[in-house]
């Protein structure tokens, strides 16, 4: 229900069927039938904001940001599959699943981006190099690439194609004269490594 203390915050379509997923202020997921306008999924899915939803490629799970903690749940049976819970004391803004279902970019309040593995619920990475709430993530459809959209004006991206990048890391941590030349090289999916953006860059060269 829309009122002046509940509202929706963001909408997802369906990947494989005609029904749209609306996060609201309250922490509440509602899924309609496009064309009839009827519920046909309904989900206490955050504390308070749910304000950053996607469904996985093959429309069966569906992820829902919140306070500190992004929920994955099996829409069939409503259960919780696991928790991605790193976001510490922050709201969970962004959200994005890549093309295959394996991954998964979350980005808070916090600053930061974190990415994770969608078979365990692990963390596998994390990005740094915002200066305010990260609004925004998108993954290119070759899973390679992630990009985020923070308050501000800081852009970043992150990506596994190039080797030179990756020849500089120095156990496993991104090289900090290296990040102002380089792009992160966190690798979707070919490798996982701490990193920070390579700001006021236009896109990969």
């Amino acid at each position: 229900t829309t009122n002046e203390h509940n509202w929706p915050l963001c909408v997802q379509w369906h990947p494989k069927a005609n029904r749209v997923a609306v996060g609201m202020r309250e922490g509440s997921v509602y899924e309609f039938d496009a064309s009839s306008g009827q519920t046909t999924w309904k989900q206490r899915a955050a504390e308070r904001l749910a304000a950053a939803i996607a469904y996985t490629p093959d429309g069966l799970r569906f992820a829902a940001g919140g306070y500190e903690v992004t929920r994955m749940f099996e829409m069939a049976t409503n259960e919780v599959v696991f928790k991605m819970a790193r976001h510490d004391r922050t709201d969970v803004t962004a959200l994005a699943i890549d093309p295959k279902g394996e991954y998964a970019a979350t980005g808070g309040a916090d600053h930061l981006v974190r990415l994770w593995d969608l078979k365990t619920g692990r963390m596998l990475s994390v990005l740094s190099g915002h200066d305010e709430t990260v609004l925004c993530l998108a993954i290119d459809p070759q899973s390679r690439w992630v990009a985020s959209g923070a308050g501000g004006g800081t852009r970043g991206r992150a990506g596994g194609g190039r080797q030179r990048g990756a020849q500089r890391r120095r156990g496993g941590r991104a090289d900090t004269q290296d990040q102002r030349d380089h792009p992160a090289e966190v690798g979707l999916p070919r490798r996982h490594l701490r990193g920070t953006w390579d700001r006021g860059s236009d896109g990969p060269q």
